[in-house]
């Protein structure tokens, strides 16, 4: 244990992928609902993108005996084990946790201590197991702990009640005492703690609290916002200046509430938007670009939800991206826009400068403008440029809002003299419409007399 802190260690985490409907089937047989049996081979081919945070949903009722013991089934801890051990040894941190568990989790007064018994009797076996484990292993007590059903008045997905609040808290207790009572490294270990419902709820947020004040209890949240957008096919389109406010309103609340108010990092174990099957494919990567940046921006771990169905992104039966774009769009808060990312997982294009389908547009300025460089119908908006007279001579360009241009000049091609153009914004980017594209003017000084022989190209910055 190298006694970092919970926000150091939420550094550390980076960007994150939930191994989503794998572990935590609510069936005995764990390719009930679609996904393949885990093997090693898909969480390297998971992590290999560059994700450094694997979160392991797992639902332990389908595996463990009656009370009053709850005994998890050896075989089954075992495989857990085998899991984790395959992220760890990708070097990520792994966020291993009870899930889908909701139908003995119950957050009421009427049922809380026999929830509470079940609870610490199951988290003292798995903390056991895992006690001499590093702390690159984390534990989260509880997935989205809610009464389930419980709609009106309870605010099931929202803040719940003062009771279920009151009543979240306390099953957060059973778990971290259950936890830290087993010794070995769990005595330290960063716990994630959710709030009701791991809801971003200005009541569920300010009502939480950390079990016994320990200082290594990270807060757990999910937010698939916008709802309609991520959960929903009944919207389409993602990206206006309102929707990004939205985000940064949602962002600066938790930042806010939790961060400042209650001195706790946070994990962002859940979120995404799904393929709706309306075409939002272009609007789900704008989405992803701009939430991802916006959790790294405000100190958040974002863990994105896979699931290997709407919410896919890695096909665990071919071992591929269903959407590499998708995949590194995700991660452009740690390596920024990358066709070199891209191309380790499409050895066979022919690279940067190819153009594999014939279209006339090279791999790389497809990829970057988010089209298909191996589907000739796929294309991608071209970037223009015009100049406006004057001093200084304005370069009026027009392209992606996510790509980072260079601008070159020359006035004599014969000699190879390219340079490339120093940038004083004159004016700063507007993004047009919902096309994914940006107008920005540019001032370049040049003599007037070199004008009638200015030359000028647009290269993308890999």
């Amino acid at each position: 244990m190298r006694g970092l802190t919970p926000q150091e260690v939420v550094e550390e985490m980076g960007i994150g992928i939930n191994l989503g409907n794998a572990m935590d089937v609510r069936h005995v047989n764990k390719t009930y609902w679609g996904n393949p049996n885990t093997t090693e081979e898909i969480v390297d081919g998971i992590l290999s993108a560059g994700f450094t945070t694997l979160r392991v949903p797992v639902t332990w009722e389908f595996n463990m005996g009656e009370g009053p013991d709850y005994v998890i089934e050896s075989a089954y801890l075992q495989r857990v084990e085998e899991i984790v051990n395959w992220g760890l040894d990708n070097g990520a941190y792994v966020i291993l946790n009870t899930h889908h568990d909701g139908h003995w989790i119950i957050p009421n007064y009427e049922n809380i201590d026999a929830t509470n018994d079940q609870l610490g009797k199951v988290w003292t076996q798995i903390a056991d197991h895992f006690k001499n484990y590093g702390d690159r292993l984390i534990f989260e007590t509880l997935n989205e702990p809610r009464v389930e059903g419980g709609g009106g008045d309870w605010g099931e997905w929202s803040g719940g009640t003062a009771e279920t609040r009151d009543c979240v808290n306390r099953a957060n207790k059973a778990c971290v005492d259950a936890i830290r009572a087993t010794g070995g490294n769990n005595t330290a270990r960063i716990i994630l703690a959710p709030t009701h419902a791991a809801s971003a709820d200005g009541k569920a947020m300010s009502d939480w609290e950390a079990p016994n004040d320990d200082p290594n209890i990270i807060v757990s949240i999910h937010a698939y916002s916008p709802y309609l957008f991520c959960l929903t096919d009944q919207d389409a389109d993602w990206g206006t200046d309102a929707d990004k406010q939205a985000l940064d309103n949602l962002f600066d609340s938790i930042h806010e509430t939790v961060i400042v108010g209650k001195g706790r990092a946070v994990v962002m174990g859940e979120w995404g938007a799904q393929n709706s099957g309306l075409g939002n494919e272009l609007d789900r990567i704008r989405h992803a670009e701009y939430y991802s940046n916006a959790c790294i921006e405000h100190g958040i771990t974002p863990v994105i939800w896979d699931d290997g169905g709407k919410f896919e992104l890695f096909e665990r039966d071919e071992l591929n991206w269903s959407s590499q774009i998708h995949a590194d769009t995700v991660l452009v808060p740690l390596f920024g826009q990358s066709f070199a990312l891209f191309q380790e997982a499409s050895p066979l294009l022919s690279g940067a400068t190819g153009d594999d389908d014939g279209d006339g547009q090279a791999n790389l300025f497809e990829y970057a403008f988010g089209s298909d460089p191996s589907d000739a119908d796929d294309l991608a908006p071209m970037p223009r440029m015009e100049l406006v007279g004057g001093v200084p001579t304005v370069v009026s360009l027009r392209g992606h809002v996510n790509v980072q241009y260079i601008l070159d000049w020359s006035s004599d091609l014969l000699e190879d003299s390219w340079q490339t153009i120093s940038l004083s914004e004159i004016i700063s980017e507007v993004t047009v419409g919902l096309d994914g594209l940006r107008e920005v003017k540019q001032g370049l000084a040049i003599d007037e007399e070199k004008l009638p022989n200015l030359f000028l190209r647009v290269c993308i910055e890999d």
